[in-house]
């Protein structure tokens, strides 16, 4: 059975209805979903949720929950979604909706889940689901694939190799049968065949399994299980190309486990050292897999960690992650000798802390700062006994707790300062590291409710500090209110440099350049030695476009400017520029450098981006990167491989405002293409090229061909440019020009968008032929 066929008539449906967005919903979720796209996957499910209810489709609505679903629980591994998963099984099971193919999808959700939540103790509940299932369907299901694989992964959670290799050839023979693939089945087969010894011959189960059409959660999952099987067979180089980067590995927690597996295995082999970074990146793991319910999975993840962490001396780590195990014994449905696993990794760190040097009865606190370290781990403990004997220092306490907090022990390091801080109410010290940690890790309101600005009586140090605290919660999204808590520390203490420094970059993100402007010259006169400074005037001079100050900043720098040239107009070489948008996705455009800190962008942007090309700034002269590196030929680059500096935006001063149009078909030549673009110009229109000499066209057999009684394929060069239109360009001229030069040619070129734009539609349609007929 076709499960998608009823999606492919539903979308029309909705299409013919006006319900365009819902349609596309339908579309990208499971895009997204496969894509490791979790973020967007959710947001398009809160849209498409709403739209469907609105419009009161049910069988959309369990399309898109189930898909929600394979996101939340099977990608982010969210057993905290149980209840919904039940909802969307009880709904699914209703009159309206009990034809839905997607109601078996529900019932691998409610597999998924409880496998999840702690996949062993739950063995019995998913075979039976399991089973259920697949004798009300047969192989001609795509369901029937993913129920098999929920089926044989929990006999792979409580480690029945054989059984699971069974089940594996029956599913793979009743696929068989219908002439259907096994696909996700053959990574289960690797799996069981790697448990049960046989590397040689999971490697040769995953090689058949090409993955494609699967998406990036997929592929990397067969990425790590390929991996393990390397590992397995002992080709390290092979290892070595396969490891998933820990970036990658973050997009999904179903990525995990195998990933900390994986350098659990290696550091056996003794092809891994274990690191303070490696250790905070499996704890930020490690927290994931707790705040998401997956009990089981956790408490696997936190043994492999705190087993790492012993075996290099990191006992801080070792004792995060056995607490953590702690936490989950009691989430599990069974024991399943979890108790004596953690009892006996307790047995060892109490055995490793006992070995800990103690500090000298002697040693002064003067004294004690003063040594040095090996690891953090000792520092840790040294500071832990210097907390024990001086309890009051509130250096002590910050320094303490901003270890805690390096180590991964964020809520050691919130209780130390919590209880400090009602030990040592006058410590502006403590409330200022408190109030930090609080902001991070509970948010504003968190924040504000235990350290609220309006209270009367304060001890004058702890006002302070609360006060940059709540500079810090202002500065970025309500700068005015930042301003307002400078402007009270400056009345404290007008030559307080850190409050004339923020203050300057908070006038400016408020455009107030001329105040911002006297705050640098503040510094820049306190301290003028220092360029920081100075570069920070410059760039708010830029802004206000008072160029003298500019030449003078620049000049003490060291630039130099040609006479006659205004000091945003000089050719300074290429850089690229960085813009962020609001959901903090980056897009990077080559740019000529005019000044010290203006560039005006050179880069024709790709199509769905924003079109930049033109457009003058200022951006931020502290580069993004470092040409810390060469290539091949010596030339200086960045970790990346980018040849030149990148800089931020910091605002847009002139944006002409360009639309982007495409161009297609057989290539003119060179010298025809030349005179269009030369026509074009005349019109403002900028013509780019973007193909290269390897576009090459099919031209069917008596498909236009000049020939009309040619048998044979004619290949043609192809061109395919952009058009930049200016925003007030007449687009009637510019599709004029273009059709005069097209019906010139042997062969005919399209610019669809264009006549889109003009609503051109019986043209349109004549080039949407052309395009069939050269196959562009």
């Amino acid at each position: 059975m076709d499960i998608w066929a009823w999606t492919h008539t539903k979308k029309r449906e909705l299409h013919e209805a006006g319900q365009d967005r819902l349609a596309e919903i339908m579309g990208d979720l499971p895009h997204w979903t496969c894509e490791d796209e979790h973020e967007r996957a959710e947001a398009l499910y809160n849209e498409g949720l709403a739209l469907a209810r609105e419009h009161d489709e049910k069988w959309v609505e369990v399309f898109l929950r189930h898909w929600h679903m394979q996101s939340q629980v099977l990608g982010l591994r969210n057993a905290h979604k149980l209840p919904e998963v039940i909802d969307l099984l009880n709904l699914s099971h209703q009159d309206e909706t009990r034809d839905c193919p997607q109601r078996i999808c529900a019932v691998q959700d409610l597999a998924n889940c409880y496998g999840i939540k702690d996949g062993p103790a739950y063995f019995e509940e998913r075979v039976a689901v399991a089973e259920e299932t697949l004798a009300e369907i047969n192989a001609t299901w795509p369901c029937y694939c993913c129920i098999s694989v929920e089926m044989i992964d929990a006999y792979l959670d409580v480690e029945d190799y054989a059984t699971a290799l069974e089940k594996v050839d029956l599913a793979t023979r009743e696929l068989a049968k219908v002439n259907d693939e096994p696909g996700q089945i053959l990574m289960m087969k690797a799996r069981a065949l790697l448990g049960l010894g046989r590397a040689d011959e999971a490697l040769e189960a995953l090689q058949s399994f090409s993955g494609a059409g699967y998406g990036l959660q997929v592929f990397r999952q067969a990425q790590q299980i390929l991996c393990l099987v390397h590992i397995a067979r002992e080709d390290w180089p092979q290892v070595e190309e396969s490891l998933l980067s820990f970036d990658d590995a973050m997009s999904a927690s179903v990525h995990f486990r195998h990933w900390v597996q994986i350098r659990y295995q290696l550091h056996q082999a003794g092809r891994f050292d274990v690191t303070g970074g490696f250790l905070r990146e499996g704890r930020t793991m490690l927290r994931r897999l707790e705040e998401a319910g997956a009990a089981r999975e956790a408490l696997v993840v936190a043994g492999m960690l705190a087993q790492l962490a012993m075996s290099a001396g990191f006992w801080v780590v070792a004792e995060i992650a056995l607490t953590a195990m702690h936490q989950q014994l009691p989430l599990l449905a069974k024991d399943l000798g979890a108790s004596d696993e953690v009892a006996e990794l307790e047995r060892q760190l109490v055995a490793m802390k006992q070995a800990l040097p103690a500090l000298e009865s002697s040693l002064t606190l003067e004294a004690f700062y003063a040594l040095e370290f090996e690891s953090e781990d000792e520092a840790l403990h040294a500071l832990m006994q210097a907390y024990a004997r001086w309890p009051d220092e509130d250096d002590l306490v910050v320094r303490l707790a901003a270890m805690y907090e390096h180590v991964g022990a964020g809520d050691k390091a919130l209780a130390l300062l919590a209880e400090s801080r009602d030990r040592l109410p006058e410590s502006g010290a403590v409330e200022r590291a408190y109030g930090r940690l609080l902001l991070n890790a509970s948010g504003k309101e968190g924040f504000t409710a235990a350290c609220p600005l309006d209270v009367a009586g304060l001890p004058p140090q702890v006002r302070v500090a609360r006060l940059w605290n709540y500079v810090d919660l202002y500065r970025g999204s309500m700068p005015q209110r930042a301003l307002e808590c400078l402007e009270e520390l400056l009345a404290i203490e007008p030559e307080l440099p850190a409050a004339i420094y923020q203050r300057a970059v908070v006038l400016e993100q408020l455009e107030r350049y001329d105040e911002a402007i006297a705050s640098w010259q503040l510094l820049v006169d306190a301290f003028p030695e220092d360029s920081h400074l100075r570069w920070g005037l410059l760039v708010t001079a830029t802004l206000a476009g008072h160029w003298e100050l500019v030449r003078e900043m620049a000049e003490v720098i060291g630039f130099r400017f040609e006479k006659g040239v205004a000091l945003d107009e000089h050719d300074m070489g290429i850089v690229k520029v960085e813009f962020t948008d609001e959901h903090g996705d980056a897009q990077r455009c080559y740019a000529q450098r005019t000044g010290p800190a203006t560039a005006t962008i050179v880069d024709i942007c790709q199509l769905g981006t924003p079109q930049r090309y033109g457009e003058r700034l200022v951006f931020d002269p502290a580069p993004l990167n470092e040409l810390s590196e060469t290539d091949d030929e010596g030339r200086p680059c960045d970790l990346e491989g980018n040849y030149h500096f990148i800089y931020r935006n910091l605002k847009i001063v002139e944006a002409p405002g360009f639309s982007t149009f495409t161009l297609d078909g057989v290539h003119p030549g060179d010298e025809r293409l030349e005179q269009l673009g030369a026509q074009l110009a005349n019109l403002d229109v900028v013509l780019s090229r973007r193909s290269n000499d390897q576009y090459v066209l099919q031209l069917e057999p008596n498909a236009g061909n000049a020939d009309a009684s040619s048998e044979h394929t004619e290949e043609l060069p192809g061109l395919f440019a952009y058009l930049l239109v200016p925003k007030d360009a007449d687009l009637v001229a510019v599709d004029q020009c273009l059709e005069a030069f097209s019906g010139a040619q042997p062969h005919p070129l399209v610019w669809p968008e264009l006549l889109e734009a003009l609503g051109d539609a019986p043209r349109l349609e004549r080039q949407a032929d052309i395009s069939k007929r050269y196959n562009l």
